[in-house]
């Protein structure tokens, strides 16, 4: 906005947010842990001196972060920050990230989720030929909990050996397992 049209607006006290100190990040809206860490760093930099209120002259806690994604299709999502200081609030607060522990169950997941025990967790569900039944997405439960039955029993030596207890890794689990299903799935039907 041109500077003349700022300054009209600015003497009747109306101000845009992008004439403030405003942060950037990325986030994988798959693994938002990943970026979780640097939004409570932000956040523990606004609520320590609030960049708006430096402005005006206040200086003070500042009330947290609004964050603004818009999508591919240019729907826009909302979400806001804060930390421990506005604990006044029923708003779940960010907690820090250990970034080895998450690479740790992810790496574990990778190693569990082996296209030779999908195979065989596919064929104990539908057959090896499809004899059993026609692949379908109403499985996909039976699979899942095949796959995850299967890791616990042949996998816990190697789970507690890297500190990781099964409700940790199970989500990590299925979600590599439910995307090779369903791509396992398209291929059998010719997609």
């Amino acid at each position: 906005m041109e500077k003349r049209k700022l300054e009209k607006y600015n003497k009747n006290n109306i101000y845009f947010s992008t004439q403030f100190k405003t942060y950037s990040i990325d986030i994988d809206f798959e693994r938002p842990d990943i970026a979780q860490n640097k939004m409570l760093e932000l956040t523990a930099e606004v609520g320590d001196e609030c960049p708006v209120g430096k402005a005006f002259g206040n200086l003070g806690v500042g009330e947290g972060i609004v964050w603004t994604h818009y999508n591919d299709d240019g729907r826009r999502e909302i979400f806001k920050t804060k930390d421990d200081r506005h604990s006044k609030s029923k708003v779940k607060t960010l907690k820090p990230v250990d970034s080895v522990k998450e690479q740790s169950k992810i790496d574990f997941a990778n190693y569990a989720c082996s296209s030779m025990r999908l195979n065989q967790m596919w064929q104990e569900t539908f057959g090896i030929e499809n004899e059993k039944m026609q692949p379908t997405i109403k499985e996909m439960g039976t699979f899942l909990k095949l796959v995850i039955g299967d890791v616990m029993k042949e996998e816990m030596d190697i789970l507690a050996e890297k500190g990781l207890e099964p409700k940790e890794v199970n989500s990590y689990i299925s979600k590599i397992s439910r995307d090779w299903f369903k791509a396992e799935l398209d291929k059998s039907v010719g997609l």
